[in-house]
């Protein structure tokens, strides 16, 4: 669909109507001409202000005062005129779609003239920002609005593609289609159902109106001063110097305008204090009207907004606005032609004692409000003004369309009350010496029977002629005035508008959102809860909330549910594991959570969006009671009292060689995972000591493992022992490892049995240094030898470590030889048989980032984890070599029949068969730059 009017072409006055008869027709208040006759007098006066609009029979104006307040549609439309700054719709001038209905595009003419600028766009009384053409807030309309303005210059362009990102509008719409002295918005939209659930937006905009000429400056600028836009609309369609092309106004010459007074003018809207030109503005012009208006009400309506007159004398248009003048000549009985008429006191239909009135302007979000009434209920001036009118309230509706703020439309609203209230209104006819004045000139006027001494009146009217025999005579129609009237004196009143201000069905309350977590056991499983609770500080106005979520890394969200406003939950949500040597973290997870209110209209709002963090259940198991142990030839049977905890998961054995030994996570492990809900567990015959753990479904471990121990002396007598101590005391894989972070051994603190490598090569004799008895050998071209005895000299402690520790998580497997440095790798029991394995084994915790000199200290940032995680209290802390659980031993034994070996390696206790018997460490770390060190191991084979 497309509809084209070219605005241009529209005639908006008939120029053969004669505008200054029309106009001059219109009186002040209740002042009439009715002395005045046809060719007898040879001017005539207007004056037009707010009482006469108020009291005056409402006109029946196709449009109204106001212009468009809802966008229109049709091929006739008059031109909208707006002058200052209101907020206004448009006319529909074009509409069309492309892409298969995915864009509408439509044109709106605002005004017939150009402004100064669509200060503000709203859909549906929602504000638009835009950068560019593009919406960039409200959300909901980014990407899917683009509006092009054009001011109304004589020069513009169409609107094209490049103006819309790439668009092209539709056929109808060429580069011909300018719209020259238009003021439009070209406004594209895309089709969203969440954007636009009613459909096409009512479009509004608050405009900055027409530019208009300043005979102060000379210049012609966007203005509010009700004096210079009076002044545009008597001039506007007239060519010539400082006027304008725009047919709508009075099309008057330049020369038939009394600039000098309309400086004045434009000086005292603009400024409280005149002549002195300073204090904030007193009069403001800020609306809007057709131009199906006719002259006389477009004049009428734009002088309220200063409560001025207007008037045509002497050839010229003469304004002044709502504001104290000094006498300009004083007049006696000697200056009078005629009697004085006299009415003391208006009509009961013209008289009143109450202003209330309505007003438009961004108090009122620019709908029609009215304004504190004046005098304020029940206050002295009110209850004054009651008492001398008999007690009966006869209240004036004032009605301001060009005035757009309380403070303006109650100081109108003052003056003509009490301008009304000087009710003493006189007509006579003065000699010659009256032609110095004119309308809106105060003069005074002293009468001694009337008892009148310089009494000031205003001139309201003023008319001139022959009388009789030729008596040049000036009739005027003189009103009583005050200075008073037109001060700022405030009855304290503060604007309050008394609209019901219903909530816009566009305006959805904001929502409130919080997380909280959950531990839940259902059917034996450990479920994980997120609690979302939605709330509302105005909860009545909406009718349903819509809830979604996701993982922080993932892209889209999913719909958890709609419902009413409260709790929802999110079920089984995936939380980090437990990291069992830290008992923390093992990573961290994240969910964004968002919710919207929709209200009872199906209009969105927006996204309010949390992050909550997921944590594990840190709460850890109770332990088992009552471990006990029983001994049946070659087995042992544990029985324990189950662990009472709901989210138990699983048990596991660990063992010791040591029957002295307390619990650490580097006891060997026998049994991983005993399942619930098991109470017993049977294992081969071996001495030492037992630790059963207890686990939960989130991964935490009871704190102290229970044990029991088992006492060499308990287990079954066997005949033949094969061990590795027989002739190695350590552990290697080939090469013997250097631990590089130990200090200098001195002799005298060397341990029997450690292997230690000497500082210097040579000849010396390694038995006198270590005055050991025992063994030297020497690997990789080093010399080493094992004490056996305390002495004199030192060497280097040498271990086994891991190859790799830089990282956390390394491993290393090592063999071990049977025979020391033999290459002698198993051992021998003569004949396949079943056989009882132990080991002895000695470790300690080496941290690669030890420093110089003494190799026993680290820096504090070297430190692993947290310090809630460290060994021991903080206070007694002085170990940076403490057990943090992060290192770990295995040992394990590989049995066979033969001396080829097939790689069948099982934890090195209990019972195996085979003939030959061959053991293995296994390293690994839990925190990078850590190693086991290993010093001596032992491993036995009994039969």
């Amino acid at each position: 669909m497309a509809l084209d009017i070219d605005f241009r072409k529209i005639d908006l006055l008939d120029e053969d109507v004669n505008l200054s008869a029309a106009v001059t027709a219109i009186t002040y208040g209740v002042v009439t001409g009715d002395w005045v006759t046809a060719g007898k007098f040879y001017a005539a006066s207007v004056a037009v202000g707010a009482t006469a609009k108020a009291l005056a029979p409402d006109p029946k104006i196709k449009g109204g005062d106001q212009g468009y307040l809802v966008t229109q549609r049709g091929s006739t439309l008059p031109h909208q005129i707006i002058y200052g700054k209101t907020r206004v719709a448009g006319g529909i001038v074009f509409q069309g779609t492309t892409d298969n209905n995915k864009y509408l595009h439509t044109v709106l003419a605002f005004a017939g003239h150009e402004i100064e600028d669509f200060e503000s766009i709203y859909l549906n009384d929602e504000v638009l920002t835009l950068s560019g053409n593009d919406v960039t807030a409200p959300a909901k309309y980014v990407g899917k609005v683009k509006i092009v303005k054009k001011l109304g210059t004589t020069t513009q362009t169409a609107v094209t593609s490049s103006d819309l990102g790439g668009v092209t509008p539709p056929s109808q719409w060429t580069t011909d289609c300018k719209l020259l002295a238009t003021a439009y918005l070209y406004v594209m939209l895309e089709y969203d159902a969440d954007a636009f659930p009613n459909g096409v937006p009512e479009i509004t905009s608050v405009i900055k109106g027409k530019k208009v000429y300043d005979p102060r400056t000379s210049t012609t600028a966007w203005s509010d001063n009700p004096a210079l836009c009076m002044r545009d609309y008597l001039t506007s369609g007239k060519e010539g110097t400082n006027t304008t092309i725009y047919n709508y106004g009075l099309s008057e010459d330049i020369e038939s305008v009394d600039d000098d007074l309309v400086t004045i003018a434009a000086n005292v809207c603009d400024y409280l204090n005149y002549p002195i030109l300073s204090g904030g503005t007193r009069f403001s012009t800020n609306g809007a009207f057709t131009t199906n208006t006719t002259p006389y009400d477009a004049l009428q309506n734009l002088s309220t907004a200063m409560d001025g007159l207007l008037w045509y004398a002497q050839g010229k248009w003469r304004m002044k606005p709502a504001y104290y003048t000094s006498p300009v000549l004083d007049l006696n009985e000697d200056d009078l032609r005629s009697g004085i008429q006299i009415s003391t006191r208006h009509s009961r239909r013209d008289n009143f004692n109450v202003v209330k009135g309505t007003f438009r302007g961004p108090e009122s979000d620019y709908q029609p409000s009215d304004f504190p009434q004046v005098p304020i209920l029940n206050s002295a001036t009110y209850d004054a003004l009651l008492a001398a009118d008999g007690g009966q309230e006869s209240v004036i509706d004032l009605s301001l369309p060009f005035t757009d703020n309380t403070t303006e439309a109650r100081r109108i609203a003052r003056i003509t009350l009490e301008r009304n209230r000087q009710q003493l209104t006189v007509q006579a006819a003065f000699g010659m010496k009256a032609f110095q004045v004119q309308v809106g000139d105060i003069i005074r006027l002293t009468n001694t029977r009337f008892g009148w001494t310089n009494k000031e009146f205003e001139v309201v009217a003023w008319n001139f002629g022959l009388a009789g025999e030729y008596d040049i005579q000036v009739n005027m129609t003189l009103r009583e005035i005050s200075e008073s009237v037109f001060d700022e004196v405030s009855d304290g009143a503060v604007y309050e508008s008394d609209n019901t201000t219903l909530p816009s069905p566009f305006d959805v309350p904001d929502i409130g959102l919080t997380s909280s977590q959950e531990y839940r056991i259902i059917n034996e499983h450990l479920t994980n809860v997120l609690v979302i609770d939605v709330t509302a500080d105005s909860p009545e106005r909406i009718d349903y909330v819509e809830v979604e979520y996701k993982l922080s890394t993932d892209s889209n969200y999913s719909t958890l549910t709609t419902g009413d406003l409260g709790r929802f939950e999110i079920i089984d949500i995936k939380v980090p594991d437990i990291d069992p040597n830290t008992g923390l973290a093992t990573s961290t997870i994240t969910y964004d959570i968002r919710a919207r209110a929709i209200n009872a209209f199906g209009i969105k709002g927006e996204f309010e969006t949390i992050s909550p963090v997921v944590e594990p259940d840190f709460s850890k198991p109770n332990n088992v009671s009552n471990l006990t142990k029983e001994l049946s030839g070659g087995t042992l049977f544990f029985n324990w009292t189950a662990s009472d905890s709901l989210d138990l998961s699983f048990y596991r054995l660990r063992y010791n060689p040591s029957t002295t030994a307390s619990y650490d996570s580097t006891s060997q492990i026998l049994i991983n995972k005993i399942a619930r809900p098991a109470t017993s567990i049977t294992y081969p015959s071996i001495s030492g000591t037992f630790f059963l753990e207890t686990w939960d479904k989130s991964g935490n471990r009871a704190d102290s493992p229970v044990s029991v121990v088992v006492q060499p002396s308990e287990l079954p007598t066997l005949d033949e022992i094969e061990s590795t101590e027989d002739t190695y005391t350590g552990a290697v894989s080939n090469i013997l490892k250097i631990l590089y972070s130990q200090t200098n051994v001195d002799s005298g603190d060397m341990v029997i049995g450690r292997v230690y490598r000497i500082r210097s090569l040579g000849t010396t004799d390694w038995n006198a240094v270590a005055d050991t008895t025992g063994v030297t050998y020497s690997v990789n071209d080093h010399i080493y030898v094992k004490a056996q005895s305390i002495g004199s000299g030192y060497g280097w402690q040498v271990g086994l470590i891991l190859d790799n520790s830089s990282s956390s998580g390394s491993t290393g497997t090592y063999s071990v030889e049977a025979d020391g440095y033999n290459d002698v790798e198993y051992l021998d029991v003569g004949s396949a048989r079943t056989v009882r394995v132990s080991y002895e084994v000695e470790f300690d915790r080496s941290d690669s980032n030890v420093v110089a000199p003494n190799y026993d200290e680290i820096y504090w940032d070297d430190i692993p984890q947290v310090w809630s995680t460290w060994p021991n209290n903080w206070d007694t802390w002085t170990d940076e070599n403490a057990a943090f659980d992060d290192f770990f031993v295995q040992v394990q034994v590989d049995a066979s029949d033969t001396t080829t070996f097939s790689d069948n390696w099982v934890t090195a206790t209990g019972e195996v068969t085979g003939r030959y018997f061959r053991f293995r460490l296994i390293l690994s770390n839990g925190n990078p730059d850590i190693t086991p060190q290993v010093f001596r191991f032992k491993g036995t084979v009994e039969y």
